[in-house]
């Protein structure tokens, strides 16, 4: 059975929220919508990519950092760009640790760890709300 026109027109966006220990990976966004606000590293699904597939690719595309998905903390829908999307927010962990955990120099972008207390001082888009409230209350 195929798919309907409304579901062809979702944009499916995978985001990798990547953790170790106390803090999570953040960047800026450069582009428009959203311009200047934090955010996680993530992008558009391919054509018969997974969520988790695609988390890994845009972290590694973004940061450079290779990481290994956990699963889905949460799908949310929304409007972005006039487009209707569902935003999957994956939970990762970095693939290669050290003593000191993963340095920001290997990194690339305006990616950089942030500790989880610190992310209520940031503005996110949206459709991050919740991933973020419950990233402060150390819940996955």
């Amino acid at each position: 059975m195929g798919r309907s026109e409304t579901e062809e027109a979702v944009v499916r966006v995978s985001v990798a929220v990547v953790r170790e220990g106390d803090r999570v990976l953040v960047g800026t966004r450069r582009t428009e919508p959203f311009a200047g606000l934090a955010e996680f590293p993530g992008g558009k699904c391919r054509a018969g990519e997974s969520l988790a597939a695609c988390a890994v690719r845009e972290c590694r595309e973004e940061t450079g950092l290779e990481v290994v998905p956990r699963g889905v903390l949460d799908k949310v829908r929304t409007v972005i760009a006039g487009r209707p999307t569902i935003v999957a927010f994956v939970e990762c962990v970095p693939a290669r640790r050290t003593r000191r955990g993963v340095s920001e120099g290997r990194m690339r972008g305006t990616f950089r760890w942030v500790r989880l207390e610190r992310l209520a001082e940031l503005t996110f888009p949206p459709a991050n709300g919740g991933v973020v409230r419950r990233l402060l209350c150390g819940g996955r």
